[in-house]
C-alpha cells in the first residue's frame, strides 16, 4: 500500500507557487477579517447594521491598522478572480 490516501488523486501538473499564492491569499483575507476591529474608522451602530463597518468594534482603536484595509482590498480580490480564471477554460473543457 502506498502512502497515498485511497481515492486521492495523484498530484499530476499541479503548480506548486499558484498553491503557495493561493495559500497567502488566504492568510491575508483572515489577517484582514482579524483586524476589522481596530481600525479609528471602524463604526458599529445596533440599529443600523448596513451602516456599521463590522459587528465587533474594539474601544482601544490604533491607527496602526488604518491603512491595511485598503492596501490588501486593492489588490488580493482582483488577484483572487485572476487565479480562479486561469483555470475556468479547463474546468469548462471537462
Amino acid at each position: 500500500m502506498t502512502n497515498q490516501l485511497i481515492g486521492a488523486k495523484p498530484a499530476g501538473n499541479r503548480s506548486c507557487v499558484l498553491d503557495y499564492l493561493r495559500a497567502a491569499i488566504i492568510v491575508l483575507v483572515v489577517f484582514l477579517h482579524a483586524i476589522l476591529a481596530y481600525p479609528t474608522w471602524g463604526r458599529f451602530y445596533p440599529s443600523d447594521n448596513l451602516h456599521s463597518t463590522g459587528p465587533v468594534i474594539d474601544p482601544q482603536k490604533t491607527a496602526a491598522f488604518d491603512l491595511v484595509p485598503a492596501l490588501l482590498n486593492g489588490f488580493f480580490m482582483a488577484l483572487m478572480f485572476f487565479i480562479s480564471g486561469l483555470f475556468v477554460w479547463k474546468s469548462l473543457a471537462k
